[in-house]
């Protein structure tokens, strides 16, 4: 079984990543992807310890990328500047991944659906703290719609990025929100 044989493999060796380069791989990307295929079987029921593991992967994992957001939104204060910084990050996750696998999010959100509830909620409550847009953006503008639509593109950009190993598909998502964010600002007419 996949699982047995990654669980047993735990020391750091060569992979190729996105770009065609070989990196290390980690015992926590080890991990991850052994969650991955723990989660994804059709028995949803899982032994205690393996649902505890499963969440604490990803936990970490998000954690991991919050650093990259954090870290990209100091000093930004306005809603379309905190936007922008975040689709910064987003892009930067194709060429430079804050680990192996893509993102967690899509990932455990793709997985999780009706199977692991446990895990479905922490997804949930990990995309809802992805931050507030109300009050800061042109006065007919939803801001939950629009935070579901640019979330939404973006994650759909990573994927064909990664699917196709072709940064293109990211680039293009985050060019046509960029312009889409600009024409959201709130300007003293609205």
């Amino acid at each position: 079984m996949f699982t047995r044989h990654a669980m047993k493999s735990s020391s750091s060796q060569p992979d190729e990543s996105a770009d065609g380069t070989a990196q290390e791989i980690s015992v926590a990307d080890k991990v991850t992807a052994t969650l991955n295929a723990l989660y994804a079987t059709e028995d949803s029921r899982l032994e205690p310890h393996i649902e505890a593991l499963m969440l604490e992967a990803f936990e970490y994992a998000v954690e991991r990328l919050n650093q990259r957001y954090r870290t990209a939104l100091e000093g930004e204060s306005d809603a379309v500047g905190r936007l922008n910084a975040v689709l910064a990050v987003f892009e930067a996750t194709i060429t430079d991944p804050p680990m192996r696998g893509g993102c967690p999010l899509l990932n455990a959100a793709t997985e999780s659906d009706d199977a692991l509830p446990v895990l479905r909620s922490r997804v949930r409550r990990a995309i809802n703290g992805c931050g507030q847009l109300d009050g800061q953006l042109r006065r007919d503008v939803n801001a939950v719609s629009t935070a579901s639509v640019i979330f939404s593109a973006l994650e759909g950009a990573v994927m064909l990025s990664r699917l196709y190993r072709d940064p293109a598909h990211i680039r293009n998502v985050v060019a046509f929100l960029r312009v889409y964010l600009h024409s959201l600002k709130q300007t003293d007419q609205s």
